[in-house]
């Protein structure tokens, strides 16, 4: 121990003869608390009243932070009380790193008891020896102690690039416990990479460590009652009041640690109380987690605790609302027990993404089993309207099944999911199947409600296998829609992110013999007859807007009537980069409202923002048919413009259907 080699200097001091020039000790291994190292060296010059102590290999345990080494080294100091005393001294710190050292004055009172130093302002330390039965002991008292004034290297070594604020208040060390009543006023901190940082913070602490046989006991209590934190993707702005933690366990010989008691206690709508048990080999990490009670007031506790994580995913401002309470055990990696009820909970998307109006779920499970339900009054999709449902579900073994289908109201016809399986993949992953199918909706409806051009048909799908994992929706099966007298079918379907930032959509379409004179209508960009298929294979979608394709749309030649009107011919003409529309108006070609075609088509590889434009046949001019004419009057549409601009070609068709 510290004591016993200062002891052992002052009894050889005391029995050196007073004309020794020079003293010097050295000692092995030894400890303070829980502060050890490897050796320490003593040099005492008495006629010169000059003293140097040098402690090398600093060691902070349980914790394995090296500290360095430190040397004391004492000008004007001598033995009073038998100890080592110093009106003008200095020390060093020099962190094992080997950046520069940091240095400090240092006055140390020796007293008949021990001895009181001042390293920096606002801290004393206070040391004392045994004497008699009593126990050596430390003690730290700060008094508006500047942080900021701490050396860098400590800063450094906390992983900190800003360290500010003041302490008040002590530290002790006794008999190997440990007692701390702190207070930490406009403290502040930042971490390098940014990932945690904090500003204005006020808080209390106070903790206690008392060693008992096998085990070091503790109880660490802490009170917020200003500032703001970030940790990683978690913002805490100010509290509205005084957030308290408090933390009572033992740390055992074997690096085992029990937290007996976890409470947290927010205002701001949030309670927790739980206990835990962290398992030290061969990294540190925890074996059970017991939540006794988890209660969240959402509508206050959501701004403060979840925003923050949310955003980070794209769901920023959300309104939430109603009452989320939990219980459970997690152990060795399993969820051994969960009761969660949320009652009348509402969540509403400002950018009108989703909605879920007054939702409860009642959700029990345990190693045995477990069962669900959750109905809703209301819920909104991508502006789709769904009506009130319940979800009934049970787990008999190790899987989740549905207790029967589970039926969802849209306009006319419903979304039913008959089957939803959840697992685990090979990494934990979560993954979740669902078997589902759309009930035929009214088109007209549904286009009506989403802003699209009105059209009937109805709208059909079958979903034998819907795979949601890692933030992708997999669709096994397609959609099928019947419109324009005819079939619309998509395949492939694969949505990623679909509520997060930059959502994304793959798919393979393909249309089969639909009624131009319906399509030209419902879109209003002139008139045409005759029947219609094509493809848009290699669909890909980013923000729901296309950019990449492989599209191409014909006409058949076997349709009965096939014929096209003037603006038709414009529009088509436009697109292509055409005369087709010049010679209408230029001739007279005027006189004729609908003109007879053989066949018409057109396609577009989108790549780079940029459409490769092709029609249905070469031209001998080196360009492309977009219509080619038959009978009389004869009229032929040639487009000559292979590359277009993609957002300049989407105006123009948006041009089109506005009808300007």
């Amino acid at each position: 121990m510290l004591a016993g080699s200062l002891c052992l200097l002052a009894l050889a001091l005391t029995v050196a003869p007073v004309q020794a020039a020079r003293l010097d000790l050295q000692s092995g291994p030894g400890q303070a608390g829980p502060v050890h190292w490897q050796s320490i060296g003593m040099l005492f010059e008495p006629v010169d009243k000059r003293w140097q102590v040098r402690v090398e290999g600093l060691m902070l345990q349980p914790a394995g932070r090296s500290l360095g080494n430190l040397m004391v080294d004492c000008a004007d100091g001598s033995l009073a009380h038998g100890m080592l005393d110093c009106r003008n001294g200095h020390w060093q710190w020099q962190a094992e790193d080997g950046g520069d050292p940091v240095r400090g004055q240092l006055v140390i009172e020796a007293r008949d008891d021990g001895l009181q130093l001042a390293p920096v302002a606002g801290l004393s330390i206070e040391i004392r020896w045994p004497q008699e039965q009593s126990p050596s002991s430390l003690t730290a008292t700060f008094s508006e102690m500047s942080l900021s004034a701490l050396p860098d290297v400590l800063r450094r070594s906390l992983g900190l690039s800003v360290l500010e604020g003041r302490v008040d208040g002590e530290f002790g060390w006794l008999a190997g416990g440990v007692h701390a009543d702190l207070v930490l006023s406009d403290t502040g901190f930042d971490r390098s990479d940014g990932w945690l940082a904090a500003a204005g913070l006020d808080m209390q602490l106070s903790a206690q460590l008392e060693p008992d046989g096998e085990a070091t006991e503790f109880a660490v209590r802490l009170q917020q009652t200003a500032g703001e934190l970030l940790a990683g993707s978690l913002y805490l702005p100010q509290p509205g009041g005084v957030v308290s933690m408090e933390l009572v366990g033992a740390v055992f010989r074997d690096g085992m640690v029990a937290l007996e008691r976890i409470q947290f206690r927010d205002p701001a709508g949030l309670a927790l109380d739980a206990a835990a048990q962290i398992r030290p080999t061969p990294e540190p990490s925890l074996s059970k987690v017991v939540v006794e009670r988890l209660d969240v007031q959402l509508e206050q506790a959501w701004p403060r605790w979840a925003e923050g994580l949310v955003a980070s995913h794209g769901l920023d401002n959300l309104a939430v609302s109603g009452r989320a309470a939990a219980s459970g055990i997690w152990q060795d990696g399993q969820l051994r027990r969960l009761a969660l009820d949320l009652d009348d909970v509402s969540v509403v998307d400002p950018d009108e993404r989703f909605a879920l109006t007054m939702a409860d779920l009642r959700w029990h499970q345990s190693t045995d089993g477990g069962s669900a339900t959750l109905a809703w009054d209301a819920l909104e999709l991508l502006g789709l309207p769904f009506g009130p449902a319940e979800l009934i579900a049970e787990r008999p073994g190790d899987r989740w099944r549905l207790s029967q289908a589970l039926r969802v109201p849209l306009l006319d016809g419903a979304v039913v999911i008959d089957a939803v399986d959840a697992m685990r993949d090979a990494g934990g992953a979560p993954v979740l199947t669902v078997d589902a199918r759309v009930e035929p909706l009214n088109l007209t409806a549904l286009t009506r409600l989403l802003g699209f051009p009105e059209f009937g048909g109805t709208l059909s799908g079958q979903f034998p296998g819907v795979v949601l994992q890692a933030g992708v929706i997999a669709f096994t099966g397609g959609i099928e829609i019947r419109a324009f007298s005819g079939l619309i079918a998509l395949r492939e379907l694969v949505i990623e992110r679909p509520f997060g930032t930059l959502p994304a959509l793959a798919a393979q379409v393909d249309a089969t013999r639909l009624d131009l004179a319906q399509v030209t209508a419902a879109f209003d960009i002139g008139h045409m007859e005759g029947e219609l298929s094509g493809w848009m294979h290699d669909l890909r979608l980013l923000d729901w807007r296309p950019v990449a394709m492989d599209a191409r749309f014909f006409t058949h030649d076997d349709a009965p009537q096939r014929r096209i009107s003037q603006r038709a011919v414009e529009n088509l003409s436009s697109l292509g980069g055409s005369v087709g529309g010049a010679l209408v108006s230029n001739t007279i070609l005027p006189m004729f409202e609908t003109f007879p075609y053989e066949r018409a088509g057109l396609a577009c590889r989108l790549s780079n923002n940029i459409c490769h434009l092709d029609g249905v046949a070469p031209h001998e001019s080196g360009g492309f048919y977009i219509v080619e004419g038959r009978g009389l009057p004869r009229l032929n549409i040639i487009g000559h413009r292979r590359l277009v601009d993609w957002p300049r070609l989407i105006a123009q068709l948006a041009d089109m259907v506005a009808g300007s």
